[in-house]
Order: structure tokens, then sequence, then C-alpha cells
């Protein structure tokens, strides 16, 4: 057992992009430090390593601190590892890592990096982003379904099928229209998904896919989660996204599960429509600067000067709560 914790100067490292060769060391250092940040699977981190920008803080042999950005979308990527040794004071280690990691992106041409937090990560990682030129981007909306009926069915002369690998481009072309870049899901999010997910279906007209879906199963089937719901925005106020939620919710209900959650950020909520029909409960976050207590279902408002939470009696759990944060432009030094 360590009973005295050394104290890193974060003077004496030097930043460095990662490498390939880096992977041991990074992964030492994602498991064992005590302030971590990691939004990616552990079997991608050599494929980030090897092609996505990564920036290290280094000290001889020893990585004391690791940024590492996911797959960019035009000119945007995400913030999806982050790590800083123990020891490491979180002020100064930013001040280190962050203007070298920002000059990293612009390399790569990239001009907006993004960063979603939750409550175990806001702690030390939002009020050290803020600081230093990151605001606050949007809210997460949670739905969440436990009665699995359905309401509407929505357009029957819509063709439903279970999506093949050769459909992926145009799956790709709907999300992107559907969505902003930094909300994009790419080649390696939906290719696999595609194959392997337990529903994603293509929603087709006339023999063109016009609109997608994709869910996910938890906690051995007894949660599916909605992953993705989209339209072509041409094809939008025709009943097609009923049809695929309808879908979707039939599924959840043969398969056993006993809730559906659906995700979407705030300034999508509009985009809905109908698909808000089918009693989804909802949760609303505005986020300001303090982490909420955990609440009973029916709580309706938490401090105030902390945010404002919308809750059902119906709700079977408390989906973590989420948020976005943006540093833009990231064309100009720091």
């Amino acid at each position: 057992m360590r009973f005295f914790r050394r104290t890193l100067d974060p003077t004496l490292a030097t930043p460095r992009e990662a490498t390939p060769a880096d992977l041991t060391a990074v992964s030492r250092l994602l498991s064992q430090c005590s302030h971590r940040f990691v939004a990616f699977q552990s079997a991608n981190l050599p494929t980030l390593l090897a092609g996505a920008p990564a920036l290290l803080l280094t000290a001889g042999n020893e990585v004391w601190a690791a940024v590492i950005a996911g797959w960019r979308v035009d000119s945007t990527t995400w913030i999806r590892g982050l790590a800083l040794a123990d020891g490491l004071p979180i002020g100064a280690a930013f001040d280190a890592l962050l203007p070298p990691f920002h000059a990293l992106l612009r390399s790569h041409a990239l001009d907006r990096v993004y960063y979603a937090g939750d409550e175990a990560a806001d702690i030390w990682v939002q009020p050290a982003l803020q600081t230093r030129g990151y605001v606050h981007e949007t809210d997460v909306v949670v739905y969440e379904k436990t009665k699995l009926d359905v309401p509407g069915h929505g357009n029957q002369a819509v063709r439903l099928r279970r999506a093949q690998a050769v459909d992926l481009p145009a799956v790709l072309e709907v999300d992107r229209a559907c969505f902003d870049p930094q909300w994009n899901k790419d080649e390696s999010v939906i290719g696999p998904s595609i194959l392997e997910a337990p529903y994603f279906v293509a929603a087709e007209i006339n023999g063109q896919v016009i609109g997608y879906a994709f869910a996910t199963s938890h906690f051995s089937g007894r949660l599916m989660h909605l992953v993705r719901i989209a339209v072509l925005p041409q094809y939008r106020g025709q009943g097609i996204g009923v049809r695929l939620l309808a879908d979707v919710v039939e599924f959840a209900r043969v398969r056993g599960a006993d809730l559906l959650t659906l995700n979407t950020h705030s300034s999508f909520v509009g985009h809905l429509g109908r698909l808000r029909r089918p009693r989804w409960p909802t949760r609303r976050e505005s986020w300001r600067d303090e982490v909420p207590p955990n609440l009973p279902a029916n709580a309706h408002r938490v401090t105030p000067g902390t945010e404002e939470i919308c809750y059902s009696t119906d709700c079977a759990r408390i989906a973590r709560r989420r948020h976005s944060w943006k540093r833009a432009p990231i064309d100009r030094a720091d």
C-alpha cells in the first residue's frame, strides 16, 4: 500500500503526438489513474492511436497524461479519452496538455472539438475545459418508455427490412442528411452495428433507403436502447418515423424488454414531431454549474441554481446526466 503519493510537475513533461508504439503505456495510464474519462471501447484504442489525433505528456519513459480524439466528421471531432496520472495537478496538466492538443487538431484541419460529459467525469473535466475556452453546447433529453404499447403504426406503405452490409453507403447518407457533423455516426460505428446489433432496420420506398433505426440490448435483454432513428428530410411528415418507432417498440416487447430508452439533444427535440406521441416519459436538462443529488422519480426540481429536471413516476430508472461542450473555433493559437 502506498502511504505517500508523489506530486508530478507538468513543467518537467514534454508534449508529443501519440503513436501506436505508446499502446502499452497509454493502456496502463487509463487503467491505473484516478482521473480518467473514456468514451470508447478498449478494443478500439490501438486503432485510435494509429489514426486519430492523440497527444501525450511524457517524462522520460513515463506517460503522465493523454488526450485522445475520435474520428473526424468533416472538420469536427470529439474528445474520446482523457487521463491524468495520479499526482499531476489538474489545472496545470490541462494548461500543458490542451494548447498542443489544439495545435495538433489544427494540423489535421479540424476546427471544432466536442466533449460529452456525465456526472463522474464532469467533477474534474468540465470546470477545467470551461476555464480554457470550451462553451456549453447542448443538453441531452432522455426518453424512457416502460409501457411497451404501440399507439400508432405509421405509414404501412413503407417497406421495413433488416439492413445488410451493402446498405452501409445509403445509411451513412441518411445519417449525414439528418444530423449535424458532430452528431454523425461514421462507418466505424454503423458498419459493425449493421452486422451485430440485435435490431438494425432500413426503411425503403421504391427500393431506396430513406430512413433507418437501430437498437442495442442491455442487462440480458431487459433494456433496449434506441441508438438511432432517422428519416431523410424530404420524406418527413409521412408517418415513416412513427412506423420505424412502432417497429422498434414491438421488437422490444417481443424480446421481453422492460424498458426502452432513447436519447436526443435538446436542439433536436423539435424534429421528433409525432415520435413523442407514444407517451414517453421525458427528462430535460439545462446544465448550470453543479452536479445534482440522486432524486426519486417523482422529483421536479433540484436546488435553485443547479438545474430543473422533469421526471414521470412511470420512469423505471433515472438515466445518467449528459451534456456536451465544444471548443470552436480552434483555428487560432491558445
